[in-house]
């Protein structure tokens, strides 16, 4: 049985949790309330986007004025963004709100190919190979996964 792999990240994402979104029509306003967290606490990029056609596109993140804790740099923890939806609301459309947070580290590509242990992968590779049939090749998918 092959022994599960672990790999240490260089970096790890930031991770926005508790988003609400509070519209208030009558002043036509949109409130955004989020917590966001980085492990190694750098300071982040955060973008609002709005799409018109379904999250296709965000064409119209330009066109929709925000204030608060959007843009760089923010720092992790509760953030809240308002927006003024004045031109949403004169639309027939509905919209997808989209919140990003970028904390702009480079990821280094080779760094993570120097990670993969060609020995194991074919390994790996053999573990499952077997019969091509949909009835007696079962066997190899039926031992022991702990290579994944």
């Amino acid at each position: 049985m092959l022994a599960p792999i672990c790999l240490i990240a260089q970096n790890q994402v930031p991770e926005i949790t508790n988003l609400t979104l509070t519209p208030d029509w009558p002043n036509l306003t949109l409130d955004i309330s989020y917590d966001v967290s980085d492990n190694e606490n750098d300071p982040l990029e955060i973008a609002l986007q709005f799409s018109d056609n379904g999250g296709k596109t965000y064409a119209l993140t330009g066109q929709i004025p925000v204030t608060g804790d959007v843009g760089f740099p923010i720092q992790p923890g509760n953030r809240s963004i308002t927006c003024d939806i004045t031109t949403l609301a004169n639309s027939s459309a509905s919209f997808t709100v989209r919140l990003v947070a970028d904390d702009k580290q480079a990821f280094d590509i080779q760094a993570l190919v120097n990670e993969v242990d060609s020995n194991r992968l074919r390994a790996n590779l053999e573990f499952v190979e077997g019969i091509r049939h949909r009835t007696a090749g079962n066997a190899p998918l039926e031992r022991d996964p702990g290579f994944y």
